[in-house]
């Protein structure tokens, strides 16, 4: 009894220093306190948050994964930690990673919940906008690779052009080399791109070369 007496002292005279949000509940998760940068932020007095819960804080997208979080907490008695989306007192969300470890009496009950929060949000925005240049990124190599298929494409529906589809077909998928002779102008590069954008090696680089300027 006194050893958590003596962490429940030392929280809020912790609490009072630090600029993360530090909080305290009692074992069913009832609030006891809540550091004066938490209720700077929240705009929250801990009398309000006693009437309204800890839901109200939280953004309602975030409330299924933080009520499973802490029920299983309550029944593993284990530390967790989760991040959320927690709302300001102007009514807009910043992004918070929380960890929330038990303090336990002599016989190893779950006596109080001691929770800190840590503002990410600056965080989180640099990862969206990560992702979105990758999208972005993605959407444009897509879109080249669509424009060189669309370049690489035999135009006609002759007898010889179909022909010539047919052996590119056959010649694309195997691993072995593939000679294009014809004269100058007649199209040889055009095949060559069109095997290439068909083979198992379309996602790598297609190298031109003219041989006719290789030295003998």
């Amino acid at each position: 009894e006194m050893a958590l007496r003596e962490s429940e002292a030392l929280v809020r005279t912790m609490g009072e220093a630090v600029p993360d949000f530090l909080w305290m509940a009692d074992a069913q998760g009832r609030p006891l306190y809540q550091n004066p940068a938490w209720r700077t932020y929240t705009g929250m007095s801990h009398e309000e948050l006693e009437q309204r819960g800890w839901t109200a804080i939280h953004h309602p997208d975030d409330l299924p994964a933080l009520m499973q979080a802490w029920e299983n907490a309550v029944v593993e008695g284990k530390a967790f930690r989760v991040e959320a989306r927690t709302r300001r007192h102007d009514g807009s969300y910043r992004w918070f990673a929380g960890r929330t470890v038990p303090l336990k009496d002599d016989a190893g009950r779950v006596a109080k919940w001691v929770g800190t929060m840590t503002d990410i949000h600056s965080l989180k925005e640099a990862e969206e906008a990560l992702r979105i240049a990758d999208r972005r990124k993605d959407a444009r190599i897509h879109n080249l690779r669509e424009r060189l298929h669309q370049e690489e494409e035999l135009i006609g529906e002759s007898p010889a052009i179909r022909d010539l589809r047919r052996q590119i077909d056959l010649a694309a998928p195997t691993q072995g080399r593939v000679l294009i002779a014809g004269e100058n102008g007649t199209g040889k590069e055009l095949v060559a791109r069109a095997i290439h954008a068909r083979s198992l090696r379309r996602d790598e680089l297609f190298v031109e070369m003219n041989c006719a300027a290789i030295p003998e």
